[in-house]
């Protein structure tokens, strides 16, 4: 039982993992804002490479 507190204590004040966690939270936001990026990005892209077809 001690071997679980002591486990647990050591576990709360470990910090080594915060900063990596930190970063790869940072990342996945950033992707997300790309992928609706060009998600919007791309309906507009299409529709304008459309018209360019139909005027030529």
């Amino acid at each position: 039982m001690m071997l679980c507190k002591t486990f647990g204590q050591r576990l709360v004040r470990d910090e080594r993992g915060t900063e990596v966690l930190e970063y790869a939270l940072m990342l996945g936001m950033i992707v997300c804002a790309c992928i609706a990026l060009v998600s919007a990005l791309g309906v507009k892209v299409v529709a304008r490479w459309t018209r360019v077809t139909e005027l030529l």
